[in-house]
C-alpha cells in the first residue's frame, strides 16, 4: 500500500481498505483469541452496545450494560492496558469503546459468525454474567444479527472510509 502511494499511483479506498484489513487481520485474530472468554464476551457486549440504534430495521435494547461494565472492571482494565479498548466519559458515564475501528469490526464479524453452538456456550458466560432477562436480549440481538448478516453490512463499509483518512 505504501509503495503504491510512493509511486503516485492513485489508490481506490475500497482497495486500501481490503488491503490494510489484509495485512493487519492476522493482529486482531491473535488479539482476539489471545482474550478469554470472558474478555471476549466483554468485546462483543461493547461492539453491541456500540451498535445499538444503528442496525438496519431492528431497534434492541441491550438493558444496563453499564452494570456488567462496572461489575467487571478488572477485566475491562486488562484489555484497556493491553491496548484493545479505550475508556472515556460522557455525561458522567463511563463509556469503552475500541481503540481500533479495525478491532470493532473483527468482533462485529464474530458475532455474525456466531453459530447455534456457539452462542449456546455464550449463553453460560451471559448468565453468569448478567440477569436471565438481559442475557436472552443480549442473545437474542447476536442470533438476529447472524441470521440477518445484511443487517449489519452497512456498518461493516465504515471500513473502507477508513481509507479517507488515509487517502
Amino acid at each position: 500500500m505504501h509503495n503504491k502511494r510512493r509511486s503516485g499511483e492513485t489508490l481506490n479506498a475500497e482497495i486500501f481498505a481490503n488491503e490494510f484489513v489484509a495485512a493487519t487481520e492476522n493482529f486482531f485474530q491473535e488479539t482476539w483469541q489471545l482474550a478469554n472468554e470472558l474478555e471476549q464476551t466483554l468485546l462483543m457486549l461493547i461492539a453491541l452496545s456500540n451498535l445499538e440504534g444503528r442496525v438496519q430495521n431492528k431497534r434492541y435494547d441491550l438493558g444496563d450494560i453499564n452494570i456488567i461494565f462496572s461489575q467487571k472492571e478488572r477485566e475491562l482494565i486488562d484489555l484497556e492496558q493491553r491496548g484493545v479498548i479505550k475508556r472515556t466519559t460522557k455525561q458522567e458515564n463511563t463509556v469503552y469503546l475500541f481503540s481500533s475501528t479495525i478491532m470493532e469490526w473483527w468482533v462485529i464479524k464474530e458475532i455474525e459468525n456466531t453459530n447455534a453452538e456457539t452462542l449456546k456456550q455464550r449463553e453460560k458466560v451471559f448468565i453468569n454474567l448478567m440477569s436471565h432477562q438481559q442475557a436472552e436480549k443480549v442473545t437474542n440481538v447476536i442470533k438476529y444479527l447472524s441470521e440477518n448478516k445484511e443487517a449489519i453490512q452497512s456498518i461493516v463499509k465504515w471500513v473502507s472510509k477508513l481509507a479517507m483518512c488515509f487517502a
